[in-house]
């Protein structure tokens, strides 16, 4: 059992060694900001660096490993923000249904992976310049579309007062709060890119990416 225990203890050692000194501070710099940084730079600048950083996070790892440079992750995402106003609550009550959160997250979820699906089914075919075109001609359909639409999307004004879920009794639209979330998000989004890369299917997509007539053989 001492033995087991020592390994243990020497694996763990190993493991924290391999982390740069600069990713360590790095993290007590970010887990620290709220208590030297105003509500200004938690909510505004660093929570949608987070949200933004997740969005060009799916652009890094389709065109980094995939080769793969596509126009449509803003659309994605705006679609997932249009289903949880509308499916949830918001300003809007005459459009907004009002179910909650834990029903319309999923469903937002599901609607913006259903987009992105069949963005990818049209796109897959092409390459180079043409998925770039194909992809961004969606995207402008859609700003246009959900600028134009009064009845779903409610037009140029949008929805506003959103409202957030309320999970263990927080609530999720202070700065700290927020900030927290979106870094939270932010790192898991990150290790599951660093996971999948190196993962059988990351391996073949770079495999595609570098040689796709071998890969297809």
């Amino acid at each position: 059992m001492a033995l087991v225990e020592q390994d243990k203890s020497v694996i763990q050692t190993a493991w924290f060694e391999r982390i740069p000194m600069p990713w360590w501070a790095l993290a007590v710099v970010l887990l620290t900001m709220p208590g030297w940084a105003n509500d200004f730079i938690l909510f505004q600048v660093m929570g949608w660096t987070f949200i933004l950083g997740m969005i060009a996070l799916s652009l890094m790892f389709l065109a980094g490993y995939g080769g793969m440079v596509s126009l449509i992750q803003m659309s994605v995402a705006a679609m997932g923000g249009y289903m949880v106003a509308i499916f949830g609550s918001s300003g809007m009550g005459e459009i907004s249904m009002g179910l909650p959160w834990w029903l319309y997250i999923p469903i937002a979820i599901v609607i913006a992976a259903i987009f992105g699906t069949i963005v990818g089914a049209l796109a897959v075919r092409t390459e180079g310049i043409y998925t770039i075109m194909i992809t961004l001609a969606i995207a402008a359909a859609f700003f246009y579309f959900t600028r134009q639409n009064y009845t779903i999307f409610n037009g140029y004004s949008g929805f506003n007062l959103v409202v957030p879920p309320m999970l263990f009794g927080v609530d999720w639209r202070q700065p700290i709060p927020f900030y927290y979330l979106s870094l939270g998000c932010a790192v898991i989004c990150y290790l599951a890119v660093v996971y999948v890369s190196r993962a059988p299917f990351g391996l073949a997509l770079q495999g595609v990416r570098d040689n796709p007539r071998r890969m297809a053989a």
